[in-house]
């Protein structure tokens, strides 16, 4: 978020902490939104120079859409064509900081989640699936014709799963977010960790480019 303080364009803190925990670590995500709040704020006619929970909101979109494809499209091989519980799924997974989870506990973000939908949109409530069920929508996420999204710890720890690509938590998480499911994030870690993340070498070429609205300069230009 340094480039928003760069622009002297004022900002929500809960609007730091949001994007800091859908970014999941991971500086390509908070670029990536970034970038697109600007884009927002730099297209809105009537901005004062603060980012607003409008701008936050047209970012995420933007930022669903531009996601490179090499991100997306396990996602969209494990739901595409398949019942919104292979959404549901994927986002309970996502829905705390540890990477490797058992069903009892995505199981309960499972049943949040659903919750959260039903309060958010009364006249459209769903019907969350039985646990059994739910065990099996999480194996089916870890085979290839759902783009094996999941994998098991280990063959000792019966119900244990984990993202195959941790990448892939973060985009899942800016999925939830966007269609106005916040998953957990650990607070304590954010502040120091998360929101101000420095770009790092991405190997021999960058994965991620950010750019700048025209006509819009830095404070040292």
């Amino acid at each position: 978020m340094e480039a928003l303080e760069a622009f002297n364009i004022e900002f929500d803190d809960e609007i730091k902490y949001r994007v800091a925990g859908i970014s999941d670590g991971f500086p390509y995500y908070v670029h990536l939104i970034t970038e697109h709040l600007l884009w927002a704020i730099y297209d809105d006619p009537d901005t004062l120079q603060i980012a607003n929970f409008n701008h936050y909101n047209e970012a995420l979109k933007k930022a669903v859409e531009t996601v490179q494809e090499h991100i997306r499209k396990p996602y969209d091989l494990a739901t595409t064509r398949h019942s919104q519980d292979f959404h549901h799924a994927l986002w309970a997974s996502a829905d705390t900081s540890i990477l490797h989870r058992n069903i009892d506990s995505i199981y309960a973000s499972y049943g949040r989640i659903i919750r959260d939908l039903n309060h958010a949109n009364p006249q459209e409530k769903l019907t969350p699936i039985d646990r059994k069920k739910f065990s099996q929508r999480l194996n089916t996420l870890t085979k290839p014709s759902h783009g094996s999204v999941l994998k098991k710890m280990s063959d000792n720890r019966t119900g244990w799963y984990q993202f195959s690509e941790n990448m892939l938590r973060g985009y899942v998480r800016l999925l939830a977010e966007t269609n106005g499911v916040q998953l957990w994030m650990d607070e304590a870690k954010v502040p120091k960790q998360l929101i101000n993340p420095r770009p790092s070498p991405m190997g021999s070429s960058r994965r991620f480019q950010s750019s700048v609205p025209t006509g819009i300069g830095l404070k040292d230009d």
